[in-house]
């Protein structure tokens, strides 16, 4: 592989043949990075239009001490935002709701990665509902993270209650030894709230490729 591009084509390539499952593919931007990284980042996603046209959309990760960084890139991404590519970002896991209230009021998500605290914050809950944002939950992470102990309480469950579509993944499958078999189990689901996950996990699906 010489690019990004060949390293997509190859996944596309990969799944030509298999009926039963869809990729998408979203460019992880990581506001923990330099300045100079970042503004490379944003620099590939201006120019590179062949690039950009294969994204589905962009996955944003920070800290709360990265949000000058975020605020100064805040313009490109609500430009690319406006040109189709979706946006996921990282959220009410591992920092305090203020920081998540200031990020949603600047910029949108179309889904939020984790999202378990939000729930516990009135106005987020208010906004995500009405923006129809779907909260991407993984169980074992938050577990292990200390998040949320997902034994003794299911926030997916909670959060369908309030009406927030849910979808439940592994995060990282390698670093947590979990599969998806895995985290549906501890996701402590009835029935209806199992195809409740199912079905959302189809409607907010970023666009398969």
């Amino acid at each position: 592989m010489r690019s990004v591009r060949d390293g997509l084509d190859v996944f596309k390539d990969e799944l030509s043949g298999r009926k039963d499952l869809s990729v998408a593919f979203l460019a992880g931007i990581n506001f923990t990075k330099s300045p100079d990284q970042l503004e490379t980042i944003f620099a590939t996603l201006r120019n590179d239009g062949e690039l950009v046209d294969r994204l589905a959309g962009l996955d944003l990760n920070f800290l709360p001490e990265d949000l000058p960084k975020f605020e100064h890139h805040l313009s490109e991404l609500l430009d690319l935002q406006a040109n189709g590519l979706k946006i996921n970002v990282h959220l009410g896991e591992l920092f305090h709701n203020d920081v998540s209230r200031y990020v949603v009021s600047r910029l949108t998500p179309n889904r939020v990665g984790h999202g378990v605290l939000l729930l516990d914050d009135q106005w987020l809950v208010d906004f995500v509902k009405a923006n129809d944002i779907c909260l991407d939950m993984c169980p074992t992470s938050n577990t292990k993270l200390g998040v949320a102990d997902w034994d003794l309480e299911s926030p997916a469950s909670r959060a369908l209650q309030l009406g927030i579509p849910v979808s439940i993944n592994t995060d990282d499958p390698l670093l947590f030894g979990t599969d998806i078999e895995t985290e549906l189990r501890k996701a402590q689901l009835k029935d209806e709230q199992l195809e409740a996950v199912i079905a959302d996990s189809r409607k907010y699906r970023y666009g398969a490729s």
